[in-house]
C-alpha cells in the first residue's frame, strides 16, 4: 500500500498485529458499542439503540469489503 511503502522510507516500523491482539481488539469493539448504547440512549432519547448499533455494523462491514483491495488514494477517490 501508498501509506505503508511511503512509512517504510521514512524508516517507521509497521508491526502486524497478532491473532490475539486481533480477538483482543474484536472483543473490547463488541464490549465498548454495548457500553456507548448504554452512555447514550437515555441522554439524547435514542430509540432502539441496538437497532442503531445493528445498522452501524452492516455499513461498517460493507464499506470495509468495499475498500479491502484499496492501494491508494486515488482508488479510494475512484470509490466515492
Amino acid at each position: 500500500m501508498e501509506n505503508e511503502t511511503t512509512a517504510r522510507e521514512q524508516g517507521i516500523d509497521i508491526i502486524e498485529p497478532t491473532a490475539a491482539m486481533r480477538e483482543a481488539n474484536q472483543v473490547f469493539i463488541r464490549k465498548d458499542l454495548q457500553t456507548i448504547a448504554d452512555n447514550y440512549a437515555e441522554p439524547c432519547e435514542i430509540q432502539d439503540p441496538e437497532a442503531r448499533i445493528a445498522k452501524f455494523q452492516e455499513l461498517l462491514s460493507k464499506w470495509g469489503g468495499l475498500i479491502n483491495n484499496i492501494e491508494s488514494g486515488e482508488e479510494l477517490a475512484d470509490l466515492y
